[in-house]
């Protein structure tokens, strides 16, 4: 039924998502997870078509924009597999150590990142300068967990300093994203970076 039959439903309305693929993999991920065993599965990435057997030690189940993320090892390398490129799963039997120090790693990784694909990226110091009309929004609903506010003016805008990795991501949700409402002050090649995609996007309506 697409109409609200409850108070909830009437009166509160939720971010629309008809929900993505991979959803009934969730629970037998946490199991194995939870006990500690290996799964099995074949995967393929968007710009592939060709399809992999993979076996992964599952670690996290990580939420980002609506998609979830498994994040394990595979062959003693951190492996990051979307549940929308999986099918065939198998929980197996074999059962594996889980490393402490992996378990920080991650941590230690999604904490200085936006979005999950951040392993082996080092964390930067990224000074952001907004437009009076954004700072508002800025102020109230922080870009990252690190977020300063280096300056505050009424008439030239705010200006934020975060500790990151800078990632595709990153760049997309933090910075592209606001258009012309925001410039990149540091590091020089993020603002590069920023400024060749403006003209990349630029040329396809010339």
């Amino acid at each position: 039924d697409q109409y609200p039959n409850d108070k909830i439903d009437k009166y509160i309305l939720f971010e629309y998502t008809k929900g993505f693929s991979g959803k009934h993999m969730l629970s037998q991920i946490y199991e194995a997870i939870f006990d500690r065993k290996e799964i099995c599965f074949t995967h393929c990435r968007f710009e592939s078509d060709q399809p992999t057997r993979r076996v992964l030690q599952p670690y996290i189940l990580k939420e980002h924009r609506n998609r979830w993320y498994v994040i394990g090892k595979e062959d003693g390398v951190p492996k990051i597999f979307g549940l929308d490129r999986i099918s065939s799963l198998e929980v197996t039997d074999t059962v594996f150590i889980q490393d402490p120090a992996f378990y920080d790693e991650i941590f230690r990784v999604l904490y200085d990142s936006v979005g999950v694909f951040a392993f082996g990226v080092k964390s930067e110091d990224v000074v952001l300068r907004f437009t009076g009309d954004e700072a508002p929004y800025i102020r109230s609903l922080p870009l990252h967990r690190s977020q300063k506010i280096i300056d505050d003016s009424l008439t030239e805008g705010l200006t934020v300093e975060i500790h990151v990795k800078v990632t595709p991501e990153f760049i997309k949700d933090c910075i592209l994203r606001f258009g012309d409402s925001v410039r990149v002050v540091s590091p020089v090649h993020l603002a590069d970076n920023v400024r060749d995609i403006h003209a990349k996007a630029l040329e396809r309506y010339e």
